[in-house]
């Protein structure tokens, strides 16, 4: 989210006006309007305790801060007024209460609202406002929304625009005239399913409705898709005199579901995806008609009466918790007296209950802040604001010994008996083509089922391992696998081992028991102490590797490490592994065959370049008196 620095100041400073505190009170709370620090600063004070800042950007005479405000904390942070308040609670400041001053009406018009589907709509609220001027917005407004992203269109709709920047309630504006009236004149609002058809949207793009599509219409048409976007047929235009204020609460999955379908991600379909309070609706359309009254009118402007459809208003929730739950889980070592700081700094209201351990508090949790569900949350809140770097790491204490659990217990020992036998573990995928159990929502095509066995898993790695065995210098490859096979019976623990070398693939599948009694009780008694060797690390090549391999006679009494010596002084460091496979005795001669794997670290090696080192060995090699290679 892109946060104006400048919106913020003028937020904070426009907030401690608003409350028309005395001035001894206001002194006594923390008294004048707010500072900012830099907007650098800021930026490190979010970073630190609330927010990852992505950048910090100078634009004109602002600074804009790209906030990254994840999907927990989007209930009450997507705004100005969010962020501002985040702020002022790591800055320990008082947090003033706001007022949204309610304007008398001024007509009888008023929108008649039919919510056909209360459980995807728990608020509705709309205004008629009549004999409105649209026209540009005054200057601050403009340079605000382009601040934060949003290119200025006439003042009604900047408005909206504008309502949800800063508290984060999105608004629609639809033109009253262009609606379905009833007898007395006064429009209707209709939130119901689609039942199919097509709407052309604001953007100009005609869509196709599901019919479980929630959308806004009159009698006659569907005029918005509920959350997501306002249709062309109602738009606000330099002709509109009389307009219609929606400001709802809409249910944040079936938004997700419709903006998915229509592959369309708005603002508000942003916000209402992850769920705001109903409670912000009423903050919305509030201020939205004091800016209407203050930027688009005129003596003939009047203001109808509010509608408000509230079917599923919630309920107060509280949350439980005490100093030694918020020490236990912070390892901090807090007083009451630190906690119910931290909880007024949070603008937390709370009671006081005594209780053995010492005190609890029954705290208030605010409306917007649907985040917070579990005393854990609480505290994380707690911690947050009393600084992580304040929190030191200690050992937790162990009071008793844990029981052993049999079957991580058997695991670990068929696990230990088999790397002393030179086997080494490997993990496969669970989701395979084919199975007993198949997925409702696959990763992939080819990956719908889950594993009834370990073996298919076994044999595949062995395959490709296989592959890269001269590169590595082995001959035998020794790989087991424990892990959970499913199927439609049951789920069970599964031990899997293979060995492959050129004779073959030996590959075998084994409960758990069974395991354990086969390389557990079996292997024990067999087992030897090897002494360590010094293991030195070097990096592995990204390159493919190439295979060679050359045998030459030579006069018996020579060693094969003299035709070794000459087979990598030619190649260099090109030669990565070189091994001796055969070895045979003719008449006086004898021969050694050599398997030579090249390599490098830099480039993949052409077959004309390892040709060359070869025909360079070779050269070398048949030099020597007696010497042939075959």
């Amino acid at each position: 989210m892109k946060v104006s620095y400048n919106w913020l100041k003028y937020y904070l400073k426009n907030h401690s006006e608003k409350t028309g505190l005395p001035a001894a009170r206001a002194a006594q709370a923390g008294g004048k309007p707010y500072k900012l620090p830099a907007p650098d600063k800021l930026a490190e004070l979010l970073i630190f305790n609330a927010f990852e800042v992505e950048s910090v950007e100078k634009v004109g005479n602002d600074h804009v801060l790209d906030i990254d405000v994840l999907p927990n904390r989007a209930h009450d942070c997507l705004s100005h007024k969010g962020i501002a308040r985040e702020i002022v609670r790591l800055l320990g400041k008082p947090i003033y209460p706001e007022k949204f001053v309610g304007h008398p009406a001024t007509s009888k018009k008023e929108v008649y609202v039919d919510v056909k589907e209360p459980g995807l709509c728990p608020r509705y609220m709309g205004v008629v406002i009549e004999g409105v001027k649209v026209g540009e917005s005054p200057a601050w407004i403009k340079e605000l929304l382009l601040s934060a992203g949003q290119r200025p269109k006439n003042n009604i709709v900047d408005i909206t625009n504008f309502v949800m920047l800063e508290i984060g309630q999105p608004l629609h504006a639809f033109d009253a005239d262009k609606l379905a009236k009833d007898e007395k004149g006064n429009p209707t609002i209709i939130v119901r399913k689609s039942g199919g058809g097509e709407i052309t949207l604001l953007d100009g793009k005609k869509v196709s409705l599901g019919q479980e599509t929630l959308v806004i219409a009159d009698q006659l048409q569907v005029i918005a898709i509920a959350g997501v976007m306002g249709g062309k047929s109602t738009e606000i235009s330099g002709s509109t005199r009389n307009i219609i204020i929606e400001s709802a609460n809409f249910e944040p999955g079936q938004v997700r579901k419709t903006s998915r379908a229509l592959a369309m991600r708005t603002d508000a379909s942003t916000r209402f995806e992850q769920g705001i309070t109903p409670e912000f609706a009423k903050e919305g359309i509030l201020l939205a008609i004091e800016m209407v009254l203050k930027y688009a009118s005129d003596k003939n402007t009047k203001v109808g009466l509010i509608s408000d459809k509230y079917h599923r208003k919630p309920l107060p929730y509280n949350l439980k918790i005490s100093t030694t739950n918020v020490n236990k889980l912070l390892g901090t070592k807090l007083k009451d007296r630190d906690t119910e700081k931290l909880l007024r700094q949070l603008d937390f209201t709370y009671e006081k209950k005594s209780i053995k351990s010492g005190i609890e508090y029954l705290v208030a949790v605010p409306s917007e802040r649907l985040d917070l569900t579990i005393k854990e949350d609480l505290i994380e809140e707690i911690g947050r604001v009393y600084g992580y770097r304040n929190i030191k790491a200690i050992k937790p204490k162990i009071k008793k010994k844990l029981s052993n659990d049999e079957k991580f217990d058997k695991a670990n020992k068929v696990r230990e008996a088999l790397a002393r036998e030179g086997f080494s573990e490997i993990m496969t995928y669970a989701f395979i083509n084919k199975g007993e159990i198949e997925l409702e929502n696959p990763i992939a095509e080819d990956k719908k089922f889950l594993r009834n066995n370990l073996k298919d898993g076994i044999t595949e790695a062995l395959v490709s391992n296989m592959r890269n065995a001269p590169l590595l210098g082995i001959t035998d490859i020794k790989i087991f696998e424990i892990g959970t096979v499913f199927k439609k019976e049951a789920e069970e623990i599964k031990v899997a081992v293979g060995i492959a070398n050129k004779k073959g693939n030996d590959i075998n599948e084994y409960t758990l028991d069974e395991a354990h009694d086969k390389f557990v009780k079996s292997i024990s008694g067999k087992t030897k102490t090897i002494k360590k060797k010094e293991v030195r690390y070097k990096h592995i090549s990204p390159y493919p590797f190439a295979l060679r391999d050359i045998a030459v006679f030579v006069p018996k009494g020579i060693k094969n490490d003299a035709v070794l010596k000459i087979i990598e002084k030619e190649s260099g460091l090109l030669l990565v592994q070189k091994k001796l496979f055969d070895v045979f005795e003719k008449g006086d001669k004898v021969s050694y065959a050599f398997n030579l794997v090249f390599q490098s670290h830099e480039k993949t090696l052409s077959d004309d370049e390892v040709n060359k080192i070869m025909m360079g060995i070779t050269k070398k090699l048949n030099g020597k008196t007696g010497w042939q290679v075959r």
